[in-house]
């Protein structure tokens, strides 16, 4: 697609990154980014979201696969190894422009950090599954009739287990809540996220 030509052609994104539809679900689901896992200290559990931007895969003198990969966010990068065990249970995982979240230990040396990876998993599954509840948070003189009506096809377009609810913000003191906005809940995938957010903006949608 367009993100991963101009990955490959230039080396970075340039019409939009393609974590930015994964914004809130990132900071859910992570403990630390890139740039503030030096801060965890050497040896504890991290869990970091983001995307495979490189991947090198070696052979150990046992004959056993192992993996290297660049794991990038919004923030920078950080080293990941995957030792064989690993490897094996999470290889269909691990490819360029994978969105995953890596959990793991914090391996410190001089020049930084890295992530020695005991388990990687799908972002956009993690998404899926693990939201219990969805809510959407608005200014009430932002919201004009027309937008219900859009909510409503949004929420018809991706039908799901998830139940979600409206919460207006009237004044900086009141806030009115409407649950309930879809008899069946919604799924909170990605594409859901980036329709309401284009819709009503972003910093909208809360998972919990």
């Amino acid at each position: 697609d367009l993100l991963k030509y101009e990955r490959e052609l230039t080396g970075f994104y340039i019409t939009a990154h393609p974590l930015n539809r994964h914004s809130v679900a990132i900071t859910h689901f992570s403990t630390c980014s890139t740039q503030s896992i030096r801060d965890v200290g050497d040896g504890r559990e991290v869990k970091v979201c983001g995307v495979i931007s490189s991947l090198k895969i070696t052979t150990t003198k046992k004959g056993n696969r192992m993996a290297y990969a660049q794991l990038e966010d919004l923030h920078g990068t950080v080293e990941a190894i995957i030792f064989p065990e690993t490897f094996k249970n999470h290889e269909e995982l691990l490819g360029p422009e994978s969105v995953v979240r890596i959990t793991g230990t914090v391996d410190l040396m001089d020049n930084g950090a890295r992530i020695k990876a005991t388990k990687i998993e799908s972002l956009p599954q993690l998404e899926n599954e693990t939201v219990k509840h969805v809510t959407l948070q608005v200014n009430e003189q932002d919201v004009l009739p027309h937008h219900l009506l859009d909510l409503k096809d949004i929420f018809e377009r991706h039908r799901g287990p998830t139940p979600i609810s409206l919460a207006f913000h009237l004044h900086p003191d009141l806030t009115a809540s409407v649950s309930g906005l879809s008899d069946i809940g919604i799924a909170p995938s990605p594409e859901f996220l980036e329709e309401v957010e284009h819709l009503l903006g972003t910093s909208t949608v809360t998972f919990q």
